[in-house]
């Protein structure tokens, strides 16, 4: 036998009861960056939105679905236009000259911070690449420099596999400290820079 979850909203006299759908996570958010809530419950019974939904002209909310296995976004925006033509004739003086559009969420989201966040990106990534070009080129000279010590050691009896695993281990542990180093930067340097962001870059609040 299924069981059915009941729970009580509102104060005072004034109480509701609602059916429990389901349960998200505790890091679920909704809209994106939105500040953790307890419940939702349908627009259609909340008591200040509820009424004005069946009233023709009415554009407070924004539908977010998903769509179906095999139906891309191209048919979906068809479907929506068919829909808005239709509206537009049984609703003549409240929806005519408005358009319903179909965006993917990604695109909402993101807006217009794709294109600087992409140009930032590549810059980062091109300084970083200089930056492994020198080390690579100051590890090479390093070594190059140590070729007459390594050459004596053979001479004297060293493996040459203690001599690659010494080398190796001193990449090893550059590099294990050079990124302790980098993650230690980049989280203060977030810290530092986050005051000086715009307030409408996405994720900035998970930052």
């Amino acid at each position: 036998m299924r069981q059915v979850r009941v729970i009580l909203i509102g104060g005072g006299l004034d109480y509701r009861s609602f059916t429990v759908v389901g349960i998200m996570p505790a890091s679920f958010r909704y809209p994106v960056d939105a500040p953790p809530e307890d419940v939702w419950i349908p627009v259609a019974q909340d008591p200040l939105f509820g009424p004005l939904m069946s009233q023709p002209g009415v554009r407070l909310l924004r539908v977010i679905g998903r769509l179906k296995a095999g139906v891309s976004l191209t048919h979906a925006q068809a479907a929506m236009d068919t829909l808005g033509a239709r509206l537009a004739q049984e609703f003549t003086p409240q929806d005519s000259g408005f358009t319903i559009r179909v965006l993917p969420y990604q695109q909402v989201v993101v807006g217009n911070a794709k294109s600087p966040l992409l140009i930032l990106w590549g810059a980062v990534g091109l300084v970083l690449l200089i930056a492994c070009a020198n080390i690579a080129n100051l590890l090479l000279s390093r070594a190059a420099s140590r070729g007459r010590e390594i050459t004596v050691r053979i001479a004297l009896g060293a493996p040459r596999a203690r001599i690659v695993r010494q080398l190796l281990t001193e990449s090893a542990l550059l590099g294990l400290l050079g990124g302790v180093a980098g993650v230690l930067l980049a989280a203060w340097g977030v810290w530092i820079l986050r005051p000086f962001l715009p307030p409408d870059l996405p994720r900035l609040t998970p930052l």
